[in-house]
């Protein structure tokens, strides 16, 4: 019901239902926000906890350059970006 809702109104889906905003630069720059948590953390992999799910990013030298209880970017060769539930 509140998807109907948050769609007859227009109102935006990250802040209403809390979805994650993941915004990609090139292959080398990647920022998520309203994610919930760090689930694996390796120079080839990260992967994170979603409200709805994972993501899953795999490639090589990645890293996360900051991260606070909002948002995190993460750098490195970015060969793959995943999402599962």
């Amino acid at each position: 019901m509140t998807g109907r809702v948050t769609e007859q109104l227009k109102l935006p889906k990250d802040l209403m239902l809390g979805e994650a905003i993941v915004t990609v630069t090139g292959r080398s720059d990647i920022t998520v926000e309203n994610y919930r948590g760090i689930l694996e953390y390796e120079p080839e992999v990260i992967r994170l906890s979603l409200k709805h799910g994972q993501i899953r990013l795999s490639g090589k030298g990645l890293s996360i350059d900051y991260y606070t209880s909002d948002d995190m970017k993460i750098s490195g060769m970015i060969d793959r970006i995943e999402y599962s539930l």
